[in-house]
C-alpha cells in the first residue's frame, strides 16, 4: 500500500474515531473512567499502534497513575509528577515524540518493553483549566507513516477529554451542592409537614407538596378537595404555617357541624341584644382571624344566604356584626375544603356560581388512602408515636400487622387509620401491635362496619352470606371455619382467603397460628 493510500486510510479511521467519540461526549452522564476506557479501545483499533497507556493525576496531585492500557503487562504503575518522560510531559504540558527510546535519558521503561528499537513513542498531555490532569502515551511501529497525523489526532482527543472532564467535574460539583441544598430544604420542609401530621412518600403526596410550595406564600384562595378523612384540614394548616401569615391566627369554621341558624353569628359575630340570648357583644371568627387564615371546612354545606354574605366579604373584606350597622374590615386569607361535587351543586342551583369561582382559584386534590397505599407505613409510624405519647407508652408495630394495614382500603381514610391504630394500641398488652390487635379485615372495612362472610359449596355457588347483624363479627370457632373453607376449595389458599374476606397474608398468619395442615389434593 502506497504512502498516500495509507494516509487516506488513517484519515478515514481518524474521522470515524472522532465521530464515535463525539457521541460519547454528548452524554454528560458518562463517567470519565468509562470515557477513558472507550478512548483507549478506539485508539487500539488503529493499525500500527502497539501499546497505549493512559495516566491520570491522583486526587492529591502528588502522583500519576496508570488507569487504562492496551499491550502493557505491568498494570500498577505510579510516578511522581517529575519522574521520567511521562512526568516531563505532565510538567511541561506539551506533546513529545521520541524516535529512539534507548537513547532518551528520561526514559524509564516502566511498562517493561522488551525491544526499544522497533517503536516510536508519542506522549500527549490532557489538560483542563490550563493544567495537566493526565497523559496519553502511544507506541507505534517504525513503519508507521502517519506519525504527525497521529500526534494531531491525540492532541484533539486529549483536548476533548480535558474539556469533558472539566464539564463533568463542574456539573457534579454543582449537582452535589444542589443535592445538599435540596436535602436541607426537604428536611426543613418535612419538619413543617410532619408538625401537622401530613406525611407520605407516594408520587401523589409529593405532587401535593409541590402545589403547596407554589401557593403557600401567595395570598390566593385555595380549595382543597378530597374524601372525608383524607387530611384536608391538616393540609390547610400546613399552607397557613408555610405562609407569611403563619404568626397570625388559623381559624376553622366547620360549615356542617354548626347549625345553620347559628352559623352567621359564629362567622360574623353579634352585638349585645341582637337576638334573644345575646347578653354580650361577641366577635365572629372572621374578625378573630384578622391577619391570618380563615378555613371553611365542608363549604358545600353553607346555605345560599350565607354564601351571598361570604361572597360579599370576600369581595370587599368588609362585614357587619349581627345587630350592628358599623362596617368592620378584616384582612384574611380564605382556604376552603369540600368532599362534594360543587360543580353539580352549581348546576342544580345549590351553590352560587359567583362564589364558586371566587373559592376555586387554586384547587388541590388529596387522593383517598386506597389510591396511595405506599403512604400507609409512614402514616402508621407517625400515628403510633402520637398515640404512644398520648397513652404514655412506647409503641411499635409488627411487620405482619403493618402488612394487614397496608392491604386495607380504609373508606374513612386517614381518620379511620388513626381510629384503627388507637384500638390496636389499646388492645396491645406488650406495646408491640400484632395482627390480632388489628380490628379490620383486608378489604379495608373495620369491624365497626358491616362485615360479610361468604362461603361457597363445592360447586363454587354461594350458599351462605351473613353479616354482623345476623351473627357475631368473628366466627365463634375461627379455626373450624378456616378448615371448612379450605376443604371446600381444595386447599387453594387464594380462593379460601377471598371467601373468608381476608388477604392471603392474613389467612397464612392464621394457618400458622392454629397449626392447620395444608393437604395436597
Amino acid at each position: 500500500m502506497s504512502t498516500d493510500e495509507t494516509l487516506k486510510k488513517f484519515m478515514r479511521t481518524e474521522i470515524n474515531l472522532l465521530y464515535n467519540l463525539s457521541k460519547r461526549f454528548v452524554r454528560v452522564e458518562t463517567h470519565p473512567e468509562q470515557l477513558i476506557l472507550d478512548v483507549v479501545r478506539m485508539l487500539s483499533d488503529i493499525e500500527g499502534i502497539e501499546r497505549i497507556a493512559f495516566y491520570v493525576a491522583e486526587s492529591d496531585q502528588s502522583k500519576i497513575s496508570l488507569v487504562s492500557s492496551v499491550g502493557v503487562e505491568e498494570k500498577s504503575i505510579r510516578l511522581s509528577k517529575r519522574e521520567g518522560v511521562v512526568g516531563f510531559i505532565f510538567k511541561q504540558g506539551y506533546p513529545v515524540v521520541i524516535k529512539n527510546l534507548a537513547e532518551e535519558p528520561l526514559f524509564l521503561n516502566k511498562i517493561k518493553r522488551a525491544d526499544l528499537s522497533d517503536v516510536n513513542f508519542i506522549g500527549v498531555p490532557i489538560k483542563y483549566e490550563d493544567r495537566a490532569v493526565g497523559v496519553i502515551t502511544v507506541d507505534v511501529n517504525k513503519g508507521f507513516v502517519a506519525t504527525a497525523n497521529l500526534v494531531d489526532l491525540l492532541v484533539m482527543v486529549s483536548n476533548l477529554i480535558g474539556s469533558y472532564i472539566y464539564t463533568y467535574i463542574r456539573l457534579k460539583e454543582r449537582e452535589d451542592v444542589f443535592k445538599e441544598e435540596i436535602a436541607a430544604l426537604r428536611s426543613e420542609l418535612m419538619k413543617k409537614f410532619k408538625l401537622e401530621g401530613f406525611v407520605g412518600v407516594s408520587k401523589a403526596y409529593y405532587s401535593i407538596i409541590k402545589q403547596v410550595l407554589k401557593i403557600a406564600e401567595l395570598d390566593v384562595t385555595v380549595m382543597i378537595r378530597g374524601e372525608s378523612g383524607t387530611g384536608k384540614t391538616t393540609l390547610a394548616k400546613v399552607i397557613h404555617y408555610l405562609s407569611p401569615r403563619k404568626n397570625k391566627p388559623f381559624i376553622e369554621i366547620n360549615c356542617s357541624a354548626i347549625p345553620t341558624e347559628l352559623l352567621e353569628a359564629e362567622l360574623f359575630g353579634y352585638e349585645k341584644g341582637a337576638f334573644t340570648g345575646a347578653y354580650t357583644t361577641k366577635m365572629g371568627k372572621v374578625e378573630i382571624a384578622n391577619g391570618g387564615t380563615l378555613f371553611f371546612d365542608e363549604i358545600g354545606d353553607l346555605n345560599l344566604t350565607l354564601q351571598a354574605k361570604l361572597l360579599r366579604f370576600m369581595q370587599t373584606k368588609e362585614f357587619e356584626r349581627l345587630g350592628s350597622n358599623r362596617t368592620i374590615k378584616s384582612d384574611v386569607r380564605i382556604i376552603v375544603a369540600t368532599n362534594k361535587n360543587l360543580e353539580d351543586m352549581v348546576t342544580n342551583g345549590e351553590f352560587r356560581e359567583d362564589l364558586y369561582y371566587r373559592i376555586a382559584v387554586y384547587p388541590i386534590y388529596i387522593p383517598p388512602l386506597r389510591e396511595r397505599k405506599e403512604d400507609i407505613p409512614m402514616l402508621v409510624e407517625y400515628c403510633i408515636k402520637q398515640i404512644g405519647s398520648m397513652m404514655g407508652k412506647k409503641l411499635r408495630i409488627n411487620k405482619d400487622a403493618l402488612g394487614i394495614l397496608t392491604s386495607c382500603d380504609f373508606p374513612g381514610n386517614v381518620r379511620e387509620l388513626i381510629s384503627c391504630l388507637t384500638r390496636a394500641a389499646i388492645s396491645s398488652s406488650t406495646g408491640i401491635i400484632q395482627p390480632d390487635d388489628i380490628s379490620c379485615i383486608g378489604s379495608g372495612v373495620c369491624f365497626s362496619h358491616l362485615i360479610k362472610y361468604s362461603y361457597a359449596d363445592k360447586d363454587n355457588h354461594v350458599v351462605e352470606e351473613k353479616t354482623k347483624h345476623e351473627e357475631k363479627e368473628i366466627p365463634k370457632d375461627e379455626k373450624t371455619k378456616i378448615i371448612e373453607v379450605l376443604e371446600r376449595v381444595g386447599y387453594v389458599q387464594a380462593k379460601a382467603a377471598r371467601l373468608l374476606g381476608m388477604t392471603v397474608r392474613q389467612l397464612n398468619y392464621r394457618i400458622k397460628k392454629y397449626g392447620i395442615e395444608i393437604k395436597k389434593i
